[in-house]
């Protein structure tokens, strides 16, 4: 048994060994686009765009331009539609209000927190990189950085409605 936990031992320290090799951890992703990519004016320009997609790209999964799952169809202001009750039938429990059960089929309402924060994490990028481009080089820097604190306050606003408690994301 001594002879087995030596072993063990050896194995475990040279493993450990091994994996402490500093060219391993110092991997640069490739794929990724960071602040030194995109710090022209005219790529500070596609990142607004960007950041207006980030609200503007809408899917019956986690809606964010339309809210009327969650404000209309729970107030009795309108009806599901569909082919039944079994027909997107997570918009039903919203419907009938019968959101105290335990259920993990709800696959909206988390789509719609992710999709704002994703909304939110794009207007931070752009801020973040028009903040490091000069005035000189890009005229419409006040005016974008407006745009993008309002698209960012939006998705604040809009978590605040549905959610009432979040991570505020504010990095400038």
């Amino acid at each position: 048994m001594k002879k087995y936990n030596k072993i063990v031992i050896s194995f475990m320290s040279v493993l450990l060994l091994a994996s402490c090799s500093s060219d391993f951890l110092d991997y640069e992703p490739t794929g990724v686009l960071s602040s030194s990519n995109v710090t022209t004016a005219q790529n500070a320009e596609a990142l607004v765009n960007a950041a207006y997609a980030g609200i503007g790209n809408d899917e019956m999964v986690g809606p964010i331009t339309h809210q009327w799952v969650y404000g209309s169809v729970r107030s009795d202001d309108a009806y599901k539609g569909g082919g039944g009750r079994g027909d997107v039938d997570v918009v039903d429990r919203y419907e009938q209000y019968n959101l105290t059960i335990a259920d993990y089929g709800d696959w909206m309402l988390p789509r719609t927190w992710t999709n704002h924060y994703k909304a939110i994490s794009r207007a931070n990028f752009a801020l973040s990189v028009i903040n490091a481009i000069p005035d000189a080089d890009y005229p419409l820097k006040k005016t974008r950085q407006a745009e993008l604190r309002f698209l960012r306050a939006h998705s604040h606003f809009m978590l605040k409605l549905l959610f009432k408690k979040f991570l505020l994301l504010q990095r400038i």
